[in-house]
């Protein structure tokens, strides 16, 4: 469903000569032309319906549930009498189940070698509701983008998801080998080692994502961080996340 250019061996870049980017093919503009890339990212927009539990979850406002924490689950939540279920994404699998992002490592001699392939995340499921019927499917288009506009040197990228019709946007964040693997058994590409940071729940399909880095109006925020910007169609709503630190002081 959508493609993009992604460079996630940072150290092995500066070792060895990789390939050159000439249009990294997103809208959010991470490498820039003459820059080099490791892997290519691909999600393949799969029509696998979620189960009735959660597709009648109510859809009046959006939630954020960040699995990575543990001692509050629900994360940032508008009503406290939504039911938040586990998400159904999971992480550094070799299981593939419904929609899902791969990313295929581009070889030295990419015309005839094999490209090897790893799911990143599967388990992405359509909400079937009567407004996302035609041609429904999850996930949408990827991203890779940093949370600070001056990166750290080494620093591996994040990824931003647009479920489209799973009605959530998803932020992956880089771990380390081991860290949250799923399948003890399965031999990883190690720079594909992502979590699941967080879940937005938005009650309404998800269209392409937007990320910046300047000031957002005149509220609150830390300065260079990024500013992810999420639609929700069938809602007329553009919903805005700013990243920061976490220390409150800084705002």
């Amino acid at each position: 469903f959508s493609a993009v250019l992604a460079n996630l061996d940072v150290m092995e870049s500066e070792q060895q000569p990789l390939q050159r980017v000439v249009d990294c093919g997103s809208t959010v503009t991470t490498l820039q032309e003459g820059d080099t890339f490791s892997h290519v990212l691909v999600t393949n927009h799969e029509c696998k319906l979620e189960d009735e539990t959660v597709a009648n979850i109510p859809s009046s406002s959006f939630r954020i549930s960040s699995p990575t924490k543990q001692q509050n689950n629900h994360g940032s939540s508008t009503s406290s009498s939504y039911y938040t279920p586990p998400s159904s994404v999971k992480v550094n699998t070799s299981i593939i189940d419904g929609g899902s992002l791969f990313a295929y490592r581009v070889p030295t001699k990419w015309r005839t070698d094999k490209w090897p392939r790893t799911v990143i995340a599967t388990g992405f499921r359509v909400r079937g509701q009567l407004r996302n019927m035609i041609n429904p499917g999850a996930p949408g288009f990827c991203y890779t983008f940093y949370p600070k506009k001056e990166r750290q040197k080494h620093q591996r990228p994040f990824i931003g998801i647009s479920g489209d019709c799973a009605e959530a946007a998803y932020i992956l964040r880089p771990v380390d080998h081991d860290e949250e693997d799923d399948d003890d058994d399965f031999d990883n590409d190690t720079s594909t080692n992502y979590a699941l940071m967080c879940e937005i729940e938005c009650g309404a399909t998800v269209g392409s994502l937007a990320i910046g880095y300047d000031h957002f109006c005149d509220t609150e925020q830390q300065s260079g961080f990024a500013k992810l910007y999420v639609p929700s169609y069938d809602k007329d709503k553009i919903l805005v996340f700013a990243m920061g630190n976490g220390n409150e002081e800084d705002v």
